[in-house]
């Protein structure tokens, strides 16, 4: 790291020497023709005295000058509306940071920058910052990349949630008629019970025995407060079967993840006591609101149940997949280099060339993340070792707004 420090050090004060130079040369240009000047007005006022034409051709050079003067000015004022006071004419003012931002005028660039001019006799041919690496070092770097693909894009949602029983396929059992409680065959929930099996008897009023059976296969869910010899009257709730062939798992998602529910939509399960297996379900219900307390919103899937080895509480990694429904570009989710509100990816141009490109990113999913603008489908970008060509591509772009010109290809060995 001491070494890098001091190689950093040395690069900057190379590219201020190199400027300076530049200013200084441009200064004793500027400076020239002033020098010239003041000796020929020396001159012609040592010839002054008893020479007239002298003196008048020291005037008419006066004249030349201001006129000359003049002319720079007006060039000078033209330079903001496409000639630079050279005479060169600007195509554009740009930020090689940002190379797909151009304006017609000088000013700073989105990322606060002083925008550069590009002159007409040296425009950019292809992409306007371009690091040649050799393939060597291209290998040592560990430099690799991927095409950006085009196509519709999951977004999954890992969540948790709890067995309980359908209570649709919930039956109540009421008493038949009024009586007292005779024998009960079963005493609590949780019993399996098939149709037509005896639940309990009871001795009416009137002195018959009415016996009270299963409606239907199922467990039993609910067992009412009864006990033997209990007097109930009609209509009194006995227990509750229910058929737990499908169970419900009750969950729910962050806010900002429930945009991508919606009723009928596959989920999977998963339980820690039957690792590797899946279970397939849909969504079935969602609340219309959101908890105040975590800012989650709750919502309801139902699952088949077989074996009946689903059973109430257990707890349920539940996985469901939102779409974006429309083909998009995606690209790694490694390859976009934020740099506060900018973003951009490394395209690989081939032959070890390569080449900063500003995008707007979207959505992520998962690995893959949506580029919304700034790259096609189908172009190579860099995956890896991104951020080291990205400071060559910075470090190039510095040297040439320091030149004040548009950036030329790079070769790094």
């Amino acid at each position: 790291m001491h070494m890098l420090g001091r190689a950093l050090l040395l690069a900057v004060a190379v590219l201020l020497g190199m400027w300076l130079q530049r200013q200084y040369k441009f200064a004793d240009r500027l400076f020239e023709p002033a020098e010239q000047e003041t000796a020929g007005r020396e001159a012609a006022s040592d010839g002054a005295i008893g020479h007239d034409a002298a003196s008048h051709e020291a005037m008419g050079h006066d004249a030349a000058s201001h006129e000359a003067m003049d002319h720079d000015a007006a060039q000078a004022d033209h330079a903001g509306a496409g000639t630079a006071a050279t005479g060169r004419r600007i195509l554009y003012w740009w930020d090689p940071m940002m190379p797909d931002y151009k304006s017609d005028k000088p000013g700073k660039s989105p990322m606060g920058m002083d925008m550069v001019p590009v002159y007409a006799d040296v425009a950019p041919a292809g992409d306007p910052v371009v690091v040649t690496i050799a393939p060597e070092v291209v290998n040592n770097l560990g430099v690799r990349t991927a095409r950006a693909e085009e196509g519709p894009l999951e977004h999954r949602i890992d969540s948790g949630g709890f067995v309980g029983y359908d209570e649709s396929r919930m039956t109540r059992i009421a008493a038949p008629a009024a009586g007292r409680v005779g024998r009960l065959v079963v005493t609590s929930a949780g019993r399996r019970v098939k149709s037509g099996d005896l639940l309990l008897e009871i001795d009416s009023s009137d002195g018959q025995l009415v016996p009270v059976t299963a409606p239907a296969d199922g467990i039993v869910a609910e067992f009412g407060d009864i006990y033997r010899g209990m007097e109930i009257g009609p209509g009194t709730e006995i227990m509750r079967l229910v058929d737990a062939r499908t169970v419900w798992i009750k969950g729910e998602v962050f806010e900002s993840d429930s945009g991508w529910l919606y009723v009928g939509q596959p989920v999977e399960a998963r339980f820690p006591e039957r690792p590797g297996e899946v279970w397939k379900g849909v969504v079935e219900v969602i609340l219309p609101k959101v908890e105040y307390a975590n800012r989650t919103v709750r919502y309801r899937m139902r699952f088949d149940n077989p074996d009946s080895f689903l059973v109430p509480n257990m707890f349920a990694e539940v996985t469901f997949y939102g779409k974006t429904g429309k083909d998009v570009v995606h690209v790694p989710r490694q390859a976009v280099i934020r740099e506060g509100d900018a973003e951009r990816v490394i395209v690989a141009l081939g032959n070890g060339r390569f080449s900063p490109r500003t995008v707007t990113a979207g959505a992520e999913f998962g690995e893959r993340i949506e580029i919304r603008s700034g790259l096609q489908a189908g172009e190579e970008i860099v995956t890896s070792a991104q951020f080291l060509i990205d400071s060559e591509a910075s470090l190039q772009a510095s040297m040439s707004r320091l030149d004040g010109a548009a950036p030329s290809t790079h070769h790094h060995h």
